[in-house]
């Protein structure tokens, strides 16, 4: 059965001076891909192009991670502490040098980050290509590149990167909804 990663990130500064940067899969089958499309179409407002933690109220992120937790996914998430003399670039090349290794772990065949532009896309397809040179991961996994609105599941992802950045913020409520379904990695 073909497994599918749905990879969105966050960045959040602390009043410590740290930076935490948030890179967050969600993994579902491919059976399961458009009933969890379906449910997340249902939860954006029809003014909206779609889902974003950061443009919800309090009661709106709860129903959203109550959602999360009913579907037929797990979630990957890598998270990085570091004071604020790292570029995004760095922390986010890093993050997703674990991610990848994890996801490949779990048998994912095709992995959509949402796109952040053609050089930023460039500069993930060129890491690929550098782990499995270094055969640090197989040469299963295929990885696109998708704008956020068009692909449902990036919303899912950029939900469980909000609910793990609040609880990098001493915000534990998102995060405890869907814990069952996280796996999370530090660096």
């Amino acid at each position: 059965m073909a497994t599918y990663a749905f990879i969105d990130e966050s960045l959040v500064g602390l009043r410590s001076g740290n930076d935490v940067y948030v890179l967050g899969a969600v993994v579902l089958a491919q059976c399961d891909l458009e009933v969890a499309r379906e449910a997340l179409r249902s939860l954006k407002s029809k003014s909206a192009k779609k889902l974003h933690w950061r443009d919800e109220r309090v009661d709106s992120r709860r129903r959203l991670v109550k959602e999360i937790s009913s579907l037929p996914l797990t979630c990957c998430v890598v998270v990085r502490s570091e004071p604020r003399a790292d570029s995004q670039e760095r922390q986010r090349r890093l993050c997703l040098e674990r991610l990848f290794h994890e996801l490949d772990h779990l048998g994912v065949l095709r992995a959509v980050i949402e796109s952040r532009g053609k050089a930023d896309d460039g500069r993930d397809m060129k890491m690929l290509q550098i782990m499995r040179s270094a055969r640090a991961i197989g040469p299963g996994i295929r990885m696109e590149h998708m704008a956020g609105p068009n692909e449902p599941l990036l919303w899912a992802a950029d939900i469980v990167c909000g609910a793990v950045t609040q609880r990098e913020q001493n915000v534990s409520e998102y995060f405890d909804e869907i814990a069952s379904l996280a796996n999370l990695h530090l660096l």
